[in-house]
């Protein structure tokens, strides 16, 4: 999330925010200093400090680049079940980290931003089987559900004055 409001706020985009919520940002610490009897008689703070370097690295992911590493190196089965797919993409696209990777997602998303959509991915199409105020649906994968409708005051009315006469 931060790392989109930094993104909107980069391109140009009016987000209210802090740079206290980054990555990066530390506090300052404060140093009191006593008299003879235990009473504070002045306090130093250090500066705060905000650290873009860290949130860069948070935004390309080289937390998760080390975190990757490290399980690999301690655990590989581990490694294998948590981030196989990563593996996977990361070797695909001939990069090592993935802060290489989002750069060469990136480029290439610059140099052609049309989305194309896919071939055969297609929606189910929804038809309705029954009708009334408990509808039922169906789709062209074969599946079914049911949705209620409320009533009207006067459809109430009817609906009774319908089945009085059904009885009668």
């Amino acid at each position: 999330m931060f790392a989109a409001v930094k993104g909107a706020c980069d391109g140009g985009l009016n987000v209210p925010h802090k740079t206290k919520r980054f990555a990066g940002y530390t506090t300052g610490k404060g140093e009191v200093q006593k008299d003879k009897r235990g009473r504070v008689i002045e306090t130093e703070k250090s500066a705060d400090n905000f650290d873009a370097k860290v949130l860069r690295g948070r935004i390309f992911g080289n937390h998760v680049t080390n975190y990757m590493n490290k399980l690999k190196k301690d655990d590989p089965a581990a490694f294998k079940r948590q981030f196989s797919v990563w593996d996977k993409t990361l070797t695909e696209n001939k990069v090592k980290t993935c802060e290489e990777l989002y750069k060469k997602v990136h480029s290439a998303i610059i140099a052609n931003p049309e989305r194309v959509k896919k071939p055969g991915n297609k929606t189910p199409k929804r038809n309705t089987v029954s009708g009334g105020f408990a509808r039922v649906y169906s789709d062209s994968k074969g599946r079914k559900w049911l949705r209620h409708f409320r009533m009207n005051a006067q459809e109430r009315k009817d609906r009774v004055a319908k089945k009085f006469a059904e009885a009668m």
